[in-house]
C-alpha cells in the first residue's frame, strides 16, 4: 500500500514499528560495542595484561562508536519521520508569537 493512502493510524502504527526496529538494532549494537569489542580485543594482544590492552583499544574506539550510534539514531529517525510525514511543523509566523524569554527585551 501506498505511504500516502494510509490512515493517520495505520502511518503512526508504521511509523512506531520503525522507531522500535531502529532502536533494537541499535541497541544489539552498543551491547556488541560494549561486550563483544572488549572480548575480541583480549585475543589481539597476547603479551599485555588483559587490562590494559582492553582499556586502551576500548577507550579509543568505544567513543566514536558511540557518536556514530547517535548520528545513525538521528539520521535513521528523521528518514522515517519524512516517510511518513511525522516531521514537526514550524509555525509560519514563529518568532512573532514566540513567548518572550526572561530578561531579554525585544
Amino acid at each position: 500500500m501506498s505511504q500516502s493512502r494510509l490512515t493517520p493510524l495505520e502511518r503512526r502504527q508504521r511509523h512506531w514499528r520503525g522507531t522500535v526496529r531502529l532502536t533494537w538494532t541499535l541497541g544489539v549494537v552498543w551491547l556488541g560495542l560494549v561486550f563483544g569489542v572488549p572480548w575480541l580485543v583480549s585475543s589481539l594482544a597476547p603479551g599485555q595484561t588483559p587490562w590494559a590492552r582492553v582499556y586502551g583499544w576500548t577507550a579509543q574506539g568505544a567513543l566514536v562508536g558511540f557518536w556514530l550510534l547517535v548520528l545513525v539514531y538521528a539520521w535513521g529517525m528523521r528518514q522515517l519521520d519524512r516517510r511518513f510525514d511525522m516531521l514537526e511543523r514550524q509555525a509560519s509566523d514563529g518568532a512573532e508569537n514566540a513567548p518572550e524569554r526572561p530578561g531579554r527585551s525585544r
